[in-house]
């Protein structure tokens, strides 16, 4: 199956466009607010009857149905790729029955429903790019300045805040037969989920008849919603999965008995899927361990504000905040576009607040901040930096100077060495000559590396070299060598843009860190770790890894859960990489 990360990584690309027009879409109006303050109430009188406006209208729903067109075509490869991910992952099966699977360009019935979907998408984005409340709510912001000057009101910027503050944290909208409108990013991003949904639940479905399938089994996550997460992992009978989907009281294959769900599974922002399966042949991919870890951990929870939340509800209480930051950084771009100060440092204010309440609910959680969530076309570091300094007095902070001092060299490689210069600032720090890197870029990598020890119990004493090398040098983000104990890391770790779709920044340092943690445990045991041994030392830790990743619940079926490199390193038997992803991934949870 496709991972949530892969899904996200996709979304982003798409809702990054849709904020690109949405920033024009506020330059517009900004702009005719700022030519219609300065007019008189005769100049208004015939900018009423000209309705200038039209012409931005026209050109903002070009852009929308331009940036939505490149979205459908991203969206259709998307369900592809689904649809194939779900034929990989029930090759097994097939396997077991002895029978092939018929290949996916020759299935015409999953085909139809792949075009079937894309369709439905298209005329969709189509009807998206044709809203009226491009028309209403622009035509409303343009009217209320109009009357406000046409009235002779001289506070003009008040007599339209409101206005402002309600068309920024709207931003482009779509309406609904129904009359509900929704932000266009969020309904974008529901697209996307259901789709992919539609594509791999259709697949399995498909694949199930295919080789006389006669169960289900649930997919399972760790901070379920409630409502769902006693039936998560278990398998059933396609009898019982249907009274489950109709929302009758149902019975898995071990006898338990669950009431009915109010929500189908895979529906109404339901993360779950089910995959066909033979019942008594194809082995649960969760353990009944696994499971209650996860149950209990979810429900531990925290604690916010005097209330407790399980992990589930805390991570709804974040994406709520994304969504918020997100309204009100439009509302000061608006406002800074208009020449609203007063609005704008209301809109930064608030900003700051909700970042503050975001922190808090992560680290109360345990969950991971999302930074690239509330990434808003025109307010950058700058404004950013603007909020900090209006809440209070900034305070500087200096990272050390990148000094290259005495020179040396490491054996990266056993056919290839790298020159490097040791940096004065810095305790056992070097950088190849090869290399560039800024002093916060380093102060970054440095803290995150011990900031790993710390989480994974090394003691700071033993904190390995760090060399930074170019990627001429080498093509990976990072490796530990546990003979030398050095760590090589390139400059591109610290680069958020870089790390994005790679598990974020600090995600190489923790993986890294954890294979000095691995050696760390050999080198207790007694061990030396030689260039001589080192095969062996790697032999034993493989061993080693592996059991700890089977009582994690990690198998051949759900490693992909953790990432593609995860997955390709258990098929190698690098059970080590493996486990060493996954800690990464967890942080240890």
């Amino acid at each position: 199956m496709l991972t949530d990360r892969e899904i996200e990584a996709a979304y982003a690309r798409m809702r990054d466009r849709i904020d690109l027009v949405n920033a024009e879409y506020l330059k517009a109006v900004a702009r005719q607010i700022n030519a219609i303050g300065g007019l008189n109430a005769s100049s208004i009188r015939k900018l009423a009857q000209m309705r200038i406006y039209r012409a931005n209208v026209v050109k903002i729903k070009a852009a929308l149905a331009k940036a939505l067109n490149l979205s459908v075509q991203e969206l259709q490869e998307l369900l592809e790729r689904a649809a194939r991910e779900v034929y990989a992952d029930a090759d097994y099966m097939a396997v077991i029955r002895g029978r092939r699977l018929m290949q996916l360009e020759y299935n015409e019935p999953l085909k139809k429903y792949i075009s079937a979907v894309s369709a439905q998408t298209e005329e969709r984005f189509h009807n998206y790019s044709n809203t009226t409340c491009i028309d209403e709510n622009y035509q409303e912001a343009v009217t209320n300045a109009i009357d406000a000057v046409a009235r002779g009101v001289t506070d003009y910027r008040s007599a339209i805040r409101d206005t402002m503050r309600k068309l920024g944290g709207d931003g482009l909208r779509i309406t609904y037969e129904s009359g509900v409108t929704r932000r266009m990013d969020t309904a974008l991003r529901q697209n996307v989920l259901d789709g992919v949904k539609q594509i791999q639940q259709e697949a399995q479905r498909l694949i199930g008849e295919e080789i006389g399938a006669t169960g289900v089994e649930l997919s399972a996550h760790p901070f379920s919603a409630v409502d769902h997460e006693p039936a998560q992992g278990r398998q059933f009978s396609l009898q019982e999965f249907s009274r489950m989907q109709a929302g009758q009281p149902f019975t898995d294959a071990n006898g338990n008995r669950y009431d009915g769900f109010k929500r189908p599974i895979g529906e109404w922002n339901c993360r779950h899927f089910a995959s066909y399966i033979i019942l008594g042949v194809s082995p649960r991919r969760y353990t009944d361990a696994q499971l209650k870890a996860w149950k209990e951990m979810n429900h531990k929870g925290c604690t916010i504000g005097g209330k407790h939340y399980t992990v589930y509800e805390a991570s709804q209480l974040m994406r709520q905040l994304e969504t918020s930051v997100r309204r009100q950084k439009d509302i000061a771009n608006l406002a800074k576009l208009s020449g609203d100060d007063k609005l704008r440092r209301e809109a930064q204010a608030k900003i700051v607040t909700l970042k503050a309440q975001y922190k808090a609910v992560s680290e109360a959680s345990g969950l991971k901040q999302r930074a690239e969530r509330m990434v808003v076309e025109g307010y950058g570091r700058k404004e950013a930096a603007e909020a900090e300094k209006a809440k209070a007095k900034p305070k500087e902070q200096l990272y050390r100077p990148v000094n290259r001092g005495e020179s040396s060299s490491f054996q990266i490689r056993n056919d290839q060495s790298v020159a490097v210069r040791k940096v004065d600032s810095y305790e056992n720090v070097y950088i190849s000559d090869k290399a560039k890197i800024k002093p916060k870029a380093l102060h970054d990598i440095n803290q995150n590396t011990e900031a790993a020890l710390k989480e994974w119990g090394v003691d700071l004493s033993n904190k390995p070299g760090i060399v930074i090398v170019s990627p001429d040098e080498f093509s990976a983000f990072g490796k530990y060598d546990p003979v030398e104990n050095v760590v090589y890391y390139t400059p591109q770790i610290a680069d958020a843009a870089t790390m994005k779709d790679n598990g974020g920044l600090g995600f190489v340092e923790y993986h890294e860190m954890w294979h000095m943690k691995q050696a760390e445990n050999f080198r207790e045991a007694g061990w030396t770790i030689t260039q001589e041994n080192r095969g062996r030392y790697i032999e034993e830790l493989c061993k080693r890894a592996k059991k700890n990743i089977d009582k994690a619940g990690i198998t051949a079926y759900n490693v992909r859960d953790i990432s593609k490199y995860a997955k390709i390193n258990y098929d190698t038997e690098r059970y080590d990489e493996v486990e060493a992803e996954y800690m990464a991934t967890t942080k240890g949870k």
